[in-house]
């Protein structure tokens, strides 16, 4: 079998294990399974990353490295503690089924042991980390001896060129205490939809869309919206959000609302060429117990 073909098994027999980040104890477990096959040594830390020591032609090691996990979002609702990804082949494209495919790094892992299964290759030590998608936690929290002098990360974007470096991430974490309002209205559950989404790593200066920030935009814009109870927006902290729904507190006219969306919904079609954005209002039959003011949405909206 060749090197492509062997990957793309392994891939495949991958995309079915769950493999969010923290929760990578299944693929360890598979991992840890084909190293005991092949009879090659391997150990694990605390923080969960896995080391395989793998003998080659040379004495002479070199270090693989790739992280188990993967970013997690789908179109609709999907158990990613007990479900994997359901991969589509059409014309020798691998394709997903509403939710990310987990190519990053999923095809990392399948390469690697595409290769390590070589004849003749240097002696390996294949490094699998967890919580890369996360803050590279595995990575900062690794504690496992590499011998090697040399590493190769086959996590990057394309196959034309090879990065020397990092630009590392940064989560920053903000308390915001609002304010409850005692004005009087409509509870109205606001949505933005349809949006291309995206890794906000290689993919953000396409300028497809943000929906927080659109959402936000409309909060900020309407003076009738007087309230904000409950906001639901972004999936994962290294994708661009496809979809973003707020309850808000709202003393206007339902009619006047739903056709001054629309109007933004054509706007932003146009903006981004994609007819699948959608914006909608409609009234939430349901108690809550407090509304808040808005102006937190005045300085989210100004990111955009």
């Amino acid at each position: 079998m060749s090197l492509y073909k062997k990957t793309l098994r392994y891939f495949l027999e991958l995309s079915g294990i769950p493999r969010r980040s923290y929760e990578e104890k299944r693929v360890k477990k598979w991992l840890t399974s084909w190293a005991k096959e092949n009879d090659w040594e391997h150990e694990d830390d605390e923080a969960g990353n896995l080391l395989i020591k793998a003998p080659g032609n040379t004495t002479d090691m070199l270090c693989l490295q790739w992280h188990m996990d993967m970013v997690c979002v789908a179109q609709e609702s999907h158990d990613w503690s007990e479900e994997g990804v359901t991969v589509i082949k059409k014309d020798e494209v691998l394709w997903w089924d509403k939710t990310t495919l987990g190519a990053d790094n999923g095809i990392g892992v399948a390469a690697m042991m595409a290769v390590a299964e070589m004849k003749e290759r240097p002696s390996l030590e294949l490094l699998f980390t967890m919580g890369e998608e996360i803050g590279l936690i595995g990575a900062h929290d690794l504690d496992l001896e590499i011998s090697a002098n040399y590493g190769i990360n086959l996590d990057w974007c394309n196959s034309t060129s090879i990065g020397i470096g990092c630009g590392g991430t940064l989560l920053i974490t903000c308390r915001y205490e609002p304010k409850k309002t005692t004005r009087k209205g409509s509870v109205v559950k606001i949505r933005v939809s349809g949006l291309a989404g995206g890794h906000s790593g290689i993919e953000i200066n396409k300028w497809q869309g943000n929906a927080i920030i659109e959402l936000a935009k409309i909060i900020r814009d309407r003076d009738d919206i007087i309230g904000i109870t409950d906001i639901k927006w972004g999936d994962a902290d290294n994708a661009i959000p496809r979809s973003a729904r707020a309850i808000v507190l709202y003393n206007g006219d339902m009619e006047e609302l739903e056709s001054w969306l629309e109007k933004r919904e054509k706007t932003l079609q146009k903006k981004f060429n994609n007819e699948d954005i959608g914006l909608s209002a409609k009234i939430v039959d349901e108690e809550y117990d407090a509304h808040y003011q808005k102006d937190i949405m005045n300085s989210i909206s100004e990111v955009g």
